[in-house]
């Protein structure tokens, strides 16, 4: 499993093209207008909601007047890395994947929990805590959650690990989920 993660390449490749916009003194709307691109299009670009191809980014730093070759071949680069797929993204119907790809790449991570969080999860805790909280999952759903869910624990592990600071709820640790043995 590689550490990099799509969803940080694409917010990165997002906000150097905008910071080269601003640069070239145009604003969004006249830069989508420019290329016959909705301003929405543009915009999903430079947030990272989008990975852009190629072709648009070619047409963006031809717009924006970026004639220097070693930073075109950077963006380049970082436009086929924001393109890549996360492991996280073979599951179907995974709700949070945004959080996936940032923690994928994270150094640290402070979080505030009501339940044991996923990255500290046993499998055993994880299959009660989805049975509990999502009803009418279909057969495969549960399945690829705490697939996905065992495999996020990866980032604990990996050669330079993600450091996490967790504030639990005391009763994260009291309420009982999947019974005795499994809060054991």
């Amino acid at each position: 499993m590689t550490t990099s993660s799509p969803v940080v390449r694409r917010r990165r490749l997002g906000l150097e093209l905008r910071a080269i916009r601003e640069r070239a003194k145009l604003k969004g709307d006249e830069a989508a207008r420019r290329l016959k691109w909705s301003t929405s299009k543009l915009s999903r670009i430079e947030t990272g909601r989008v990975a852009p191809t190629p072709a648009d980014v070619t047409a963006l730093l031809d717009l924006y007047g970026v004639k220097d070759r070693k930073r075109r071949d950077e963006l380049a680069v970082l436009t086929r890395e924001a393109r890549k797929k996360g492991w996280w993204q073979l599951y179907t119907d995974i709700p949070y994947s945004t959080y996936i790809g940032l923690e994928a790449e994270a150094s640290e991570m402070l979080t505030y929990q009501h339940v044991v969080p996923g990255l500290f999860q046993t499998e055993r805790y994880a299959e009660a805590i989805n049975k509990a909280t999502v009803p009418g999952l279909t057969d495969e759903a549960p399945e690829q959650q705490l697939e996905v869910r065992l495999t996020r624990q990866a980032v604990l592990t990996r050669p330079s690990p993600l450091e996490v600071r967790a504030v639990l709820d005391e009763a994260a640790l009291r309420r009982m989920v999947g019974g005795s043995d499994v809060m054991r």
